[in-house]
């Protein structure tokens, strides 16, 4: 039979979420200035009606702020911030641009004014009201919200090399792997190469591509409170082609499984009212092989897909709304793996994975594709059973969500949907 413990999936997830509300958190400042270079949706609606207790700190003022730190709740601001002084404790304040805070207390001290904060919900500071946007993502214009993109590789931040488009490249070594990619538009996708490598004692043992892009397409959201209750959060992206393949090849890489994760992400902001958004797209190559000394493994799948999908709470339930009006599965090179014990790869690629934050606060952690392929040999010399060749690709629809930030205890995540293509050479056996 197979060993199921060696069929570990890489994973290539398409996490396309509701763009909403984010900020920085730590010692950053946030994003200040009236709406300063931050564009706003196409279309956008901001019409809210605060509580009593709510009170606006302007951009004017959050550019006086100096350093912010969510999990102390510190702020500091330049001692000429004098209308932060007026400020009590119980207070609720949007600090535009930038975050909610409840107000704890407000001094001065060393020439500056000391803010000390704690948690706050949206609902605490909005009353009524609705905020939507519709946006079209246009990766091969100079479109505001692509061109303010940037690429953050862990603490490092990479500006697009270009001023007129989303043009981002990367090469380093990341956990021993030598890995390179190259994001950028073209004939209205967004196109993205990455290659990771591994190298033992000058002899390259390992090495796994992904190559493809995604389409141009429509992302609308929507959250509606009444009476300081959420009533309505809802997501949908809208036409949104793919294609990726996925090519791997290894030779004797060890028996311990050997795990890659490279994370990256793009950072594309809005700003809607006082309110700024925060559209990060993600890329992660994961590699899981099981390659032992004297085995090899290789393999080439193409993945293609056409699909609009989204989600809406609403009375405390959640709908999902996600098709696939098309998909293909394909091998375009090689698969295969040979060797003495049972032997096998897996791969992917996650891109893209959009996060929703409002505020700094996740409230869809992911919305994805889960892509994962694998190649897989059982000789069956040492287990009697037939020898068994195969390879396999899933495609899986996934979305994680919580509502805290909004004032619902509301936590959820779901499959949308899952397919599932397997392949077996000539002569193969293989058990399920």
């Amino acid at each position: 039979m197979k060993i199921k413990s060696l069929l570990i999936s890489g994973l290539l997830s398409f996490l396309l979420t509701a763009v909403i509300i984010n900020s920085c958190g730590g010692d950053e400042k946030g994003n200040v200035g009236k709406n300063g270079n931050i564009p706003e949706p196409d279309k956008s609606t901001y019409d809210v009606e605060y509580t009593e207790n709510t009170i606006i700190v302007n951009d004017d003022v959050v550019e006086m702020m100096i350093t912010s730190d969510k999990k102390s709740g510190v702020y500091k601001f330049n001692a000429t911030a004098d209308e932060l002084m007026k400020l009590e404790k119980g207070n609720v304040v949007i600090f535009a641009g930038h975050s909610v805070r409840k107000i704890k207390s407000v001094n001065k001290s060393g020439g500056e004014i000391i803010v000390n904060t704690e948690y706050a919900s949206l609902n605490e500071v909005i009353k009524n009201g609705t905020i939507k946007w519709e946006s079209e993502i246009n990766w091969s214009s100079d479109q505001p919200e692509v061109k303010n993109a940037s690429l953050i590789m862990g603490d490092a931040i990479f500006a697009s090399e270009t001023t007129s488009e989303l043009k981002l490249h990367y090469e380093g070594k990341i956990k021993g792997w030598d890995v390179t990619l190259d994001l950028k538009p073209k004939d209205n996708k967004l196109s993205i190469e990455i290659t990771g490598s591994k190298s033992i004692k000058g002899q390259k043992v390992c090495t796994i591509e992904g190559k493809g892009f995604i389409s141009n397409f429509n992302h609308q959201s929507e959250i509606t409170f009444e009476n300081s209750e959420l009533q309505n959060y809802e997501y949908h992206n809208k036409g949104l082609k793919g294609e990726l393949e996925i090519k791997f090849s290894a030779v004797g890489l060890g028996s311990k499984i050997a795990q890659l994760e490279i994370p990256v992400k793009i950072s594309i902001p809005y700003r809607i009212g006082l309110i700024p958004i925060n559209f990060n797209l993600k890329a992660n190559l994961k590699i899981y092989p099981e390659v032992r000394k004297g085995a090899s493994s290789q393999a080439s799948y193409k993945l293609t897909y056409d699909s609009d999908m989204g989600f809406k709470f609403s009375d405390g339930k959640m709908d999902v709304k996600s098709t696939v009006k098309s998909q293909e599965m394909e091998v375009t090179g090689e698969t295969v793996s040979a060797g003495a014990v049972t032997t096998g790869v897996g791969v992917g690629l996650e891109f893209p994975r959009f996060e929703i934050a409002v505020f700094g606060e996740l409230v869809v952690p992911y919305f994805l594709y889960n892509t994962s392929v694998t190649t897989f040999y059982e000789p069956g010399l040492l287990s009697n059973v037939p020898p068994c060749q195969e390879g396999k690709m899933t495609l899986k629809c996934v979305s994680g969500i919580d509502l805290k930030f909004f004032g619902v205890s509301y936590a959820y995540s779901k499959t949308h949907f899952e397919k599932e293509k397997k392949w077996q050479t000539e002569g193969s056996r293989c058990e399920d």
